[in-house]
């Protein structure tokens, strides 16, 4: 009893005594076991669930409850690794005071006990106690009633303890391997140990230069969407190789380059910033990197979430341009057979007198419309055919529409002979005529934007080609044509009716609810082919749950990155602080005087904390294409909309850090402040 009451002594001395590195290190666990409870309660509420677009959130919040699990190991070992290498002396004088390695371990058992413990229970409490405001935030945000009650999440409580659980157990056999293969004189020295000057290594720094030029290459050469969305995750990883690369050895590389100038490095100021800077590199480019990819995460979450939400009024428009739009079916699937004029007219008539019974339509357009997929030769010439059987052609999707129609959309008067058609296409090619198998067109015009709904939305996922032909009987052979090759594959022709109408939400649900039930009565009335409504204001809900939960992800998971980046900047500025204490003595011994140490010293380490910065900000604005492109794949065309939340996001994350750079430094002149000060007087000691 007495040894187990003099572990847990020791064991709370040693946590209080090193509280310079503990006390952070104990709020960033706090704070990220709070993030995961709040997560895997919103993942598990129940009162969330009776609301439209409920699922989006648990999908979200998986998601991250996921992206969190893997993060929080990496943070915290990190963090864990720099504690202990701090502690090695320390644990090295047990060893020398007669203590042996397994009573250490066991003291170190027991110091993990009480830290994690405290930790989860603190973090579950934090959780517990903002998890109703962070719902109610939710709330506000997805536009959902607001959620009564105050409820404690069991599955929440039972997730974050085993999570935070297995991530201490983790910690402490990584810190009782290390302490029970070090021989004591490695513990005592293994603070200092590695002053040695690093090694230029040129194989990695050309690795990183590689890696990241590649990295770089792909996300300025891509030019759809859809082969940014693939090729998005490689391009990160080939960022994140390079960074790694270029900081460890690049840097190192770089900085002995310099030194080989000799007008430049045998002067004062460049004479101690690089020599201090290599070493330096040595010690920190690994957490700069760190910070540096953090950072970029950041603002890469935090610019896209917000630029979604706040732009959903201009997807929803280009997704859904009219507020009402009834499609019918014109084809059959196992007959191709066409349906009836008369069965057009119904469908028109039921769907418009649906409306106006209700409310008074602001615009009724209607048009007919066939889209499906061939396969481009060359630059105009088509050919339909199965994909999968001519591998090196380009699938491109065709849609056609009747001039009437075009004119009838966009309030024009184009008139077009036997043989002519208007173009448009995203695939940047003018083109002066179009063949489709036996099909051949003169283009009279090549347009820059199409009337059809799905346009804006078709145009920034697929390679599309759309043409205004003369008149129905042409958009009815190719129809026909494509029937006969791809048989069950075929497409359908589409008839379709919009309507605009200013009501308010409520108001437009209740006419979409009658425009579905009068089509629905007509379908059992006469057998016709199928049918679709859409409803702007449906799907405007749906999608405020979705990017709204989206942006939600967001905000937390910049919240844990921001989190992590400080930590590691504070444990910077301590190892900082620890290093520069002896260079005030030495360098002053060696005949400089105070203000030029404090000079050299000060701009080494304003190069070292806001190198990172620099770099996320360039490694965003080089991604900004290929984002910007992703984004497209939401329908959320305004470039312009996502560059201000870039810009805005780098400008309040660029305050954040340097605020948090002033207020960590003061950790730093508190280590070096009294040894450059008086350096005569004061022990050199760590």
């Amino acid at each position: 009893m007495r040894r187990l009451c003099l572990y847990i002594k020791m064991a709370v001395q040693n946590l209080v005594s090193n509280r310079r590195f503990y006390l952070p290190y104990s709020l960033c666990c706090i704070g990220t076991a709070a993030m995961y409870y709040i997560m895997s309660d919103i993942a598990t509420n129940k009162t969330l669930t009776f609301e439209r677009g409920a699922e989006y959130v648990q999908v979200m919040m998986g998601l991250g409850i996921f992206v969190l699990s893997i993060f929080s190991v990496f943070i915290i070992c990190y963090a864990n690794s720099f504690i202990i290498k701090r502690r090695r002396r320390e644990l090295g004088l047990y060893n020398i005071l007669g203590m042996e390695k397994r009573h250490i371990a066991i003291l170190m058992l027991f110091e993990t006990v009480l830290l994690g413990a405290g930790c989860i229970l603190a973090g579950l409490a934090a959780g517990m106690l903002f998890s109703k405001l962070t719902l109610l935030i939710l709330a506000q945000i997805l536009r959902f009633g607001v959620p009564m009650g105050f409820t404690i999440s069991l599955p929440g409580i039972v997730m974050t303890t085993i999570q935070f659980g297995v991530i201490f157990l983790i910690c402490l056999a990584v810190n009782v391997f290390h302490v029970l293969r070090s021989s004591p004189i490695e513990l005592l020295h293994a603070v200092s140990k590695g002053e040695k000057e690093p090694k230029g290594r040129i194989l990695l720094t050309l690795f990183g230069i590689a890696t990241l030029g590649g990295g770089y290459a792909l996300a300025l050469s891509v030019k759809d969407p859809v082969s940014a969305l693939v090729l998005f995750f490689v391009a990160v990883l080939l960022v994140i190789f390079g960074t790694f690369s270029l900081f460890t050895a690049g840097s190192i590389v770089i900085l002995k380059l310099l030194r080989k100038n000799k007008r430049l490095y045998y002067r004062v100021g460049p004479f101690t910033a690089i020599s201090g800077l290599i070493y330096r590199m040595k010690q920190n480019a690994v957490g700069m990197a760190n910070i540096c990819i953090l950072s970029t995460m950041v603002l890469v979450t935090i610019s896209t979430t917000v630029s979604l939400y706040t732009g959903l009024s201009d997807i929803i428009r280009v997704q859904y341009p009219y507020e009402v739009e009834a499609s019918l079916y014109l084809s059959d699937y196992d007959t191709g057979e066409l349906a009836s004029e008369e069965m057009v007219s119904n469908v028109y008539s039921k769907t418009v007198d649906s409306v106006q019974e209700m409310v008074e339509p602001t615009s009724i357009k209607d048009y007919t419309h066939l889209e499906f997929t061939v396969l481009m030769k060359e630059n105009g010439k088509y050919t339909v055919q199965q994909a999968n059987s001519s591998p090196d052609g380009s699938v491109v999707g065709l849609g056609l529409i009747t001039v009437e129609d075009y004119n009838k959309l966009t309030g024009q008067s184009v008139t077009l002979a036997d043989g002519e058609v208007l173009s448009c296409n995203n695939m940047e090619i003018s083109l002066d005529s179009v063949k489709v198998d036996q099909f051949q067109f003169k283009v009279v015009e090549n347009l820059t934007d199409f009337p059809l709904s799905n346009w804006d939305a078709l145009i920034s996922m697929n390679n599309s080609q759309y043409l205004v032909v003369a008149d129905q009987s042409i958009i009815d052979a190719m129809y026909e044509h494509q029937n006969e090759i791809y048989g069950k594959s075929a497409s359908r022709m589409l008839y379709t009716v919009g309507i605009e109408m200013d009501e308010d939400a409520d108001t437009r649900l209740a006419v979409y609810e009658k425009v579905v039930s009068r089509l629905d009565e007509l379908m059992r009335e006469n057998s016709f082919f199928g049918y679709r409504v859409d409803s702007r204001q449906l799907n405007l809900d749906e999608m405020y749950s979705m990017y709204g939960s989206f942006l939600f992800l967001g905000i937390l998971l910049g919240l844990v990155f921001t989190m992590a980046a400080v930590l590691i900047i504070y444990y910077k500025q301590v190892s900082e602080g620890y290093d520069d204490r002896e260079r005030f003595v030495i360098m002053q011994k060696v005949g400089m005087d105070a203000r030029t140490v404090k000079k050299s010293i000060g701009t080494q380490v304003l190069m070292v904390f806001f190198l990172p910065l620099l770099v996320s900000g360039v490694h965003v604005l080089v991604a900004f294409p290929m984002v910007s492109r992703m984004m497209q794949l939401f329908a959320l065309k305004n470039t312009g909309l996502f560059a201000l939340c870039v810009i805005i996001t780098f400008m309040i994350f660029a305050v954040v850090y340097v605020v948090v750079y002033l207020l960590t430094a003061r950790t730093y002149y508190k280590i070096v402040g009294d040894y450059s000060r008086h350096p005569a007087v004061k022990p050199i000691g760590r």
